[in-house]
């Protein structure tokens, strides 16, 4: 059975690829092969997934940003840009470029941080600098190589001068007529263009690598950033799989040479979904090893005697403005219904400790058995006391496959946004409650999945795993 969301992203797709595939839209690339010297095939991805960026799936429409009836407004936007921006440029290059042999980008908190230190060690610290647009205490920067490149902070004044004063309305006027026969407001994205451009043009000048790598959400891949840092001179650019690609806007038109997977077919999906990858690696989690949970888990894993019955891994569903998040709360109810049936089961939800008591969710089990356990509480650890993990999204739930753990995965209505085509076809994606009812009666019962690598390689070293691939990368 296809999936509801798989078929509705591929459609966005089409729609964007329409849209842009029209004579009009070709001038548009060449302005900007012109006026930046960026390839023609970089731009239109890096334009398709911020036009994907702006759909909004609870309205099941694009943000009215990208009306030509906000033209007036992003041309505004764009003119107090290129005055800030200004305000605040610097001359270049007065400082020399520091070289170092990994660049970790996107860093936002020592939390971050702490997830590559093992990546770190192997590359040594001389070698390694993180890329952070703020800053974030002394204690870190004693420790770690950080720059901080704020945004809209030191761009090149002499390119900013040029864009305002020498080609400002010639820009603006062009823009505003391919928006018009293109049916897009692409003054807005234009602002985008200019900033991400400009900004990855400092970091890059300030540290040189010969590898880039981030751990960002997939949808958050960026085809200039990428292309920049391949021209400062960077040998590859690189991601690790940080969550599950779920199928939304979000995750349209990837862009990274390298990726490494929790699984081996954990990013399948992506290549329906416009991708440009040139090579997928399986390495496993990358979570998982900074947080020292592997052994834990496989160690405990044979253990019959176990203190929960089911352990329920919950998202942060709350505040998100995503229709396909009601099947995320049907999921719940089919919970509470099961601990109704069954008294007996000790059931129990785990959330992410970002997660924020969600009034709807308390609502549905609230006459039910089911409790919450303390969310600063390590998941890891308390899956390996659980007879059975349940999910509706989590990608917990496919590292835990990896590990030989009992999951299961609730899918009503056939609307799972999480789900990769092998597991949805498995027997441990529940589309019925009655099917829930069943096995839950029997938890011993419920079959083991087979392929566990599909899903997350079990691997106890997977900085080391990156290292020597990138390692033999570079010596080839």
């Amino acid at each position: 059975m296809s999936r509801k969301t798989n078929e509705f992203n591929i459609g966005l797709k089409k729609d964007i690829n329409n849209i842009l595939s029209k004579k009009c839209f070709l001038p548009v690339l060449k302005h900007y092969s012109d006026k930046f010297n960026i390839p023609l095939d970089v731009s239109s991805l890096y334009i398709k997934q911020r036009i994907s960026r702006c759909f909004i799936m609870k309205s099941d429409k694009f943000d009215r940003k990208l009306d030509n009836a906000y033209i007036i407004v992003s041309i505004i936007k764009y003119f107090s840009f290129l005055i800030y921006t200004l305000s605040l440029s610097s001359r270049k290059n007065l400082v020399e470029s520091k070289k170092f042999e990994l660049l970790i980008e996107g860093i936002q908190s020592q939390s971050e941080i702490d997830r590559w230190l093992k990546l770190e060690h192997e590359f040594n610290l001389d070698n390694t600098v993180f890329i952070a647009k703020s800053e974030m205490g002394n204690v870190i920067k004693s420790k770690h190589n950080i720059s901080v490149n704020k945004s809209m902070h030191n761009y090149e004044r002499k390119f900013l001068i040029r864009l305002f004063f020498k080609s400002f309305f010639h820009d603006i006027f062009f823009l505003v007529r391919s928006s018009l026969n293109l049916g897009i407001n692409l003054v807005h994205i234009h602002t985008l263009y200019v900033n991400d451009y400009l900004y990855y043009l400092n970091v890059f000048q300030n540290c040189r690598a010969k590898f880039m790598i981030q751990d960002r959400n997939l949808g958050m891949t960026n085809a200039l950033k990428n292309h920049l840092f391949i021209k400062s001179g960077g040998n590859l650019s690189t991601c690790v799989q940080k969550n599950i690609v779920q199928h939304n806007a979000n995750s349209l038109f990837f862009d990274t040479d390298i990726l490494f997977t929790l699984g081996e077919e954990t990013a399948e999906d992506l290549f329906d979904f416009g991708a440009r990858i040139s090579n997928v690696i399986p390495v496993g989690s990358l979570a998982m090893e900074s947080m020292g949970a592997l052994s834990d888990i496989t160690s405990q894993n044979s253990n019959n005697s176990k203190e929960i019955d089911i352990l329920y891994i919950g998202i942060n569903a709350v505040n998100v403005k995503r229709e396909d998040y009601i099947e995320y709360y049907n999921s719940v109810k089919w919970l509470t219904n099961l601990s109704i049936t069954y008294p007996n089961l000790r059931i129990l939800i785990k959330h992410h400790p970002s997660w924020n008591d969600d009034a709807i969710e308390c609502n549905i089990i609230k006459n039910s058995n089911i409790k919450y356990l303390d969310k600063a509480l390590d998941s890891y650890q308390l899956s390996s006391q659980s007879n059975l993990i349940v999910t509706y999204g989590s990608t917990m739930g496919y590292e835990l496959i990896g590990c030989g753990h009992k999951v299961l995965f609730f899918d009503p209505n056939n609307a799972n946004p999480f789900l990769i085509d092998s597991l949805n076809r498995s027997k441990n994606v529940i589309k019925e409650y009655n099917i829930a009812e069943l096995m839950l009666g029997e938890i011993d019962k419920i079959p083991d999945i087979k392929d566990k690598r599909k899903y997350c390689i079990c691997n106890e070293n997977v900085s080391k795993s990156i290292y020597q691939y990138l390692k033999n990368k570079k010596n080839t």
